[in-house]
């Protein structure tokens, strides 16, 4: 007769003592003696391990509110960079995404659990995803999450996040038209806000003009004084610094 324990090991807890044991017999073995294909095999599996066993570190990281609880820490992101010496900071950024992944964005989630999303692609699509305009329909959002996630199998989180700031473009190309008219007079209201030009007398027979004016404006008088400009010399063959002629 059996007699079952109290407190039986959470699968968690399972998984992280199989985890390491396994590591454990491996932790004398020599990588330079496996086959080169052996080789580049292990280095894929592995990162793709490491994905999933972040993915679930942050998923209890998300349902740790307690832990801070009971040991009197500010957050569950404070305690674990104390418990692991690890950077604040860094915890910070892991509590984030975890938040972002088990709350907003499940397919990103999904994809780390698989392997087939790293933790730099997944906090790069995380930031594109929640740049998306407030007010998409809720179907433009998930085609939008869905297809970033598959272009995480072929891009590196550089190029996912040039993706991911035209990927309206690619789900809903009618939204994106409209977005990119709205952000752009939201931006030409700003700049119309910012806008301003003074001038100071030095008192040695100059003026020091301050401005601040839209790109478009600058680009606008950058191209006028360029034509004024060229070629750089003033007189005969002097050479004039570039600053002192624009001005």
């Amino acid at each position: 007769m059996s007699i079952r324990p109290l407190h039986p090991t959470h699968p968690v807890l399972a998984c992280t003592e199989a985890i390491g044991k396994e590591l454990d017999l491996v932790a004398e073995v020599d990588p330079a003696y496996m086959r080169t294909e052996d080789q580049a095999a292990a280095l894929v599996e592995l990162s793709a391990l490491a994905a999933r066993v972040e993915e679930l570190k942050l998923r209890v990281l998300a349902s740790a509110d307690e832990v801070a609880l009971d040991s009197g820490a500010r957050s569950a992101a404070a305690w674990l960079a104390h418990a692991t010496r690890t950077d604040a900071g860094r915890a910070l950024g892991a509590a984030r995404l975890a938040e972002a992944i088990t709350g907003r964005w499940s397919r990103v989630g999904q994809g780390l659990a698989q392997g087939s999303v790293n933790p730099a692609q997944a906090r790069v699509l995380v930031t594109s995803l929640d740049d998306l305009p407030a007010d998409l329909d809720p179907d433009v959002v998930a085609k939008a999450e869905e297809y970033l996630v598959g272009q995480a199998a072929h891009f590196a989180p550089k190029q996912l996040r040039v993706l991911g700031a035209k990927v309206l473009e690619v789900v809903a190309p009618e939204v994106a038209e409209a977005a990119e008219r709205d952000a752009l007079e939201r931006a030409e209201a700003h700049a119309r806000r910012r806008t301003s030009l003074t001038f100071r007398r030095r008192g040695d027979g100059t003026t020091e003009i301050h401005a601040r004016v839209s790109d478009a404006v600058a680009g606008r008088l950058r191209t006028y004084l360029d034509a004024y400009s060229s070629p750089r010399q003033a007189s005969g063959d002097e050479k004039v610094p570039r600053d002192r002629l624009l001005g």
